[in-house]
C-alpha cells in the first residue's frame, strides 16, 4: 500500500499480547525436571518409610545398609538387562521423554512367571533389607514400595514405560515373601543353621567379604570400603 505522494505506507504494528511459539523442552530441562519429580518422591517414600518403622520412637537403626544395598542391586540388575538384551527396547531418551510427558502407568504383557514371580522376589529383597534395618513392616513396605517406584520411573523408563501391575505386585505379593524370608532367616540364626537359600545374594556377599554392614560406630563397609555413613 502506498500514500496519496507516492511513498510506502508504514507497516502496521500489532497491538496487544503478542503470542510466540511454545518454547520446546530441552534434553537438559526435562532431566532436571524429571530428576527433581523422582527425587521429591523417593525422598518423599523414605521419609514415609521412616515414619511408619518406629510411630512416636527414634529412627531405624540402620537406614544406610538397605539404601546402599538397594541402589547397588537396581543398577547391577539395569546394566545386567541391558547388557544381556532382555529389554523390549534400547535405551533411549524418546522413551524417558514419553514417561515424562505422560508419567500415568500402564499394563504390560510380561507373561506370569516375570509378574507373579520374578517381580516379587525383587520387592521380597528390599523389603528384607529394610525389615532387618529395623524398619517395621509398615516402613518397610513403603521402602520397598520406595524402591520399585525408583526402578520404574528412575531406571526403567529408559526402555519402556511403568507398568501399573509391575508396581502393584512387585510390592503387594513382595512384602509378604519378604516377611516370610525374614522370620525364617532369625530362626535360622537363633539355632546356627545356614540361611543361604532364603537369603543367597547377602550371604554370597558375606562370604565373599564384600557386604554391606553399619556399625554402631556409624562407619559403613560397602564391598570393603570404609564409609563415615
Amino acid at each position: 500500500m502506498t500514500t496519496p505522494t507516492g511513498t510506502p505506507a508504514p507497516t502496521p504494528q500489532p497491538t496487544g499480547t503478542v503470542h510466540r511459539p511454545p518454547r520446546r523442552t530441552t534434553f537438559a530441562s526435562s532431566l532436571r525436571q524429571r530428576h527433581h519429580v523422582l527425587r521429591a518422591g523417593s525422598i518423599g517414600l523414605l521419609t514415609l518409610s521412616l515414619i511408619l518403622s518406629r510411630p512416636g520412637t527414634a529412627l531405624p537403626r540402620d537406614v544406610v545398609t538397605p539404601v546402599a544395598y538397594t541402589t547397588a542391586l537396581l543398577a547391577v540388575e539395569f546394566v545386567a538387562l541391558n547388557l544381556l538384551d532382555l529389554n523390549d527396547n534400547s535405551i533411549s531418551y524418546d522413551n524417558f521423554e514419553q514417561v515424562l510427558d505422560n508419567p500415568s502407568p500402564r499394563e504390560d504383557d510380561d507373561d506370569d512367571v516375570l509378574n507373579l514371580v520374578l517381580h516379587p522376589l525383587m520387592g521380597s529383597e528390599t523389603y528384607l533389607r529394610a525389615r532387618e534395618g529395623d524398619f517395621g513392616i509398615p516402613g518397610s513396605i513403603a521402602f520397598s514400595l520406595a524402591a520399585s517406584l525408583t526402578w520404574e520411573y528412575g531406571l526403567e523408563s529408559w526402555t519402556e514405560h511403568p507398568s501399573s501391575k509391575d508396581i502393584l505386585l512387585t510390592t503387594g505379593i513382595g512384602w509378604m515373601i519378604g516377611e516370610v524370608r525374614y522370620q525364617i532367616k532369625r530362626y535360622a540364626i537363633d539355632h546356627g543353621d545356614s540361611y543361604f537359600w532364603v537369603d543367597p545374594i547377602w550371604a554370597t556377599l558375606e562370604y565373599l567379604d564384600l557386604r554391606i554392614n553399619h556399625d554402631e560406630d556409624g562407619v559403613t563397609t560397602i564391598f570393603g570400603w570404609k564409609i563415615p555413613l
